[in-house]
């Protein structure tokens, strides 16, 4: 059943494609499209000669090319994906390590060579051959590492669609949950974006969202949050447009007060604090059925803190987005001093750097914003002041050893009086230690 879903699939993409960009993502009648049914097609096998060789057992596997018109000049091109199988089981069992895509034009009959890439790569090895390797990135504030061979499709489906709006057709290669997209521009073929889908539900997908004639890219992730089957986890996009170079993050342009991520989280908060609410009530009347139905083990098992570290984090992360700086210091400073995930701190922390350097007055951001939270929350003390002495040195580059320890040891010490948890006290008992033995402060080994 599985098999006969993916061939289903497979089928409607190369006979439709149009997976998500729309209308214009369709076939004219300036783009030919062939699949290769063998690894044993001789006319798939002459493109082979512009490969690597393999390691014994391997072979390559034409999967698909395409003719068409993809640069600026008045030939058209002929592009072809390829894959390296492993040697083992069947070529349609999706056992490829690395993918390749390759733009020839013909002379004389014969195929001649413009531009190789290596797209993805399963198991890196060396080649005389000169190829551009694409390494494929995760969105930003993915935490974890993304298998590069998980969920590989049998076949290397790419289409071709003028997602920049000059005029000149570009290729989207998909595999899997991961995206490359091939441009010509400034006189060469490029890598101008890449990236992987972190959902098992939905890929990534290019739409004209304000008919500008260029096209924006969207990537889904899911949240992943502790406790909670994977179908409840919200969705975070990572959206992306054209900049006339090539596709960067946007996500203010996305996440605007409409967006209900924010409301996601919020349902998700709920029902977590919900479980943890029926199983206590259930252990205080002592009924078997109604602690079976409170799903003790699911409590038992979630560690709240990672729950509330990821909640905090995106929710911080959209006020961002939206503008709302007050709200997201709220959320993204108690990130940074709270969450024992180093990762979120770092990133939350990252993005408070770019709400304070990207301030058209730094000091007023400090005078307006930040510092009025803090007074607000703790009290016009000195250690508010202090600690806001050492972020905006931290803002402006950091501080320097030797010359600012005593100073560095005051801020971890005023950090922790407003924010008196075991993640903070850990570092400042780190620098408390260094310099009773007399440790340089960068020397010490935070992790």
């Amino acid at each position: 059943m599985l098999a006969m879903r993916i061939f289903a699939f497979l089928t409607i993409a190369f006979s439709c494609w149009n997976v998500s960009a729309g209308d214009a993502a369709t076939p004219t009648p300036a783009i030919a499209y062939h699949r290769y049914d063998t690894p044993a097609d001789p006319e798939g096998q002459m493109y082979h000669q512009f490969l690597p060789p393999v390691p014994k057992g391997s072979f390559y596997d034409t999967r698909q090319k395409a003719s068409a018109n993809i640069n600026d000049t008045p030939e058209n091109e002929t592009i072809v994906s390829i894959l390296e199988d492993g040697g083992m089981g069947s070529a349609f069992d999706g056992n490829w390590v690395r993918a390749y895509l390759l733009i020839t034009t013909t002379e004389a009959g014969l195929p001649k060579k413009k531009e190789l890439f290596k797209l993805f790569d399963v198991k890196d090895h060396n080649s005389d051959v000169p190829l551009k390797s694409i390494k494929v990135q995760p969105p930003p504030f993915i935490f974890s590492e993304y298998p590069r061979d998980a969920h590989k499709p049998h076949a290397l489906p790419f289409r071709l669609i003028d997602l920049t709006g000059n005029g000149i057709l570009d290729i989207w290669v998909e595999a899997g949950h991961a995206v490359v997209v091939i441009s010509f521009q400034n006189g060469e073929f490029k890598d101008i974006f890449n990236s992987y889908s972190y959902t098992a539900h939905q890929n990534p997908e290019c739409v004209d969202m304000d008919n500008d004639g260029s096209y924006e890219i969207k990537v889904p992730h899911r949240v992943y949050l502790d406790g909670f089957f994977r179908e409840s986890h919200p969705i975070w996009m990572s959206f992306y447009e054209w900049d006339g170079t090539t596709y960067v993050l946007n996500n203010a342009k996305f996440y605007t007060q409409d967006h209900d991520i924010s409301f996601q989280l919020l349902s998700a908060y709920t029902h977590h604090l919900r479980l943890q609410y029926n199983h206590q009530q259930a252990l205080e009347a002592e009924d078997p059925l109604r602690i079976h139905r409170s799903n003790p083990i699911l409590i038992q098992k979630v560690d709240a803190s990672r729950y509330f570290e990821v909640y905090d984090f995106f929710v911080g992360l959209v006020h961002y987005y939206r503008g709302e700086l007050p709200r997201a210091l709220d959320y993204l400073l108690r990130v940074i001093t709270e969450v024992k995930s180093e990762d979120y701190r770092k990133a939350a922390l990252s993005v408070l750097r770019e709400m304070w350097n990207e301030s058209a007055d730094p000091r007023s951001f400090e005078i307006d914003y930040y510092r009025p939270r803090l007074v607000e929350r703790y009290g016009d003390i000195p250690e508010v002041y202090t600690f806001m002495a050492g972020e905006k040195k931290l803002m402006s580059g950091g501080f320097r050893f030797p010359a600012d320890e005593d100073e560095f040891l005051m801020f971890c010490e005023a950090k922790y009086v407003l924010w008196p948890n075991e993640t903070v006290l850990a570092e400042l008992e780190k620098v408390r230690q260094a310099k009773t033995e007399g440790i340089p402060f960068h020397l010490i080994d935070w992790n």
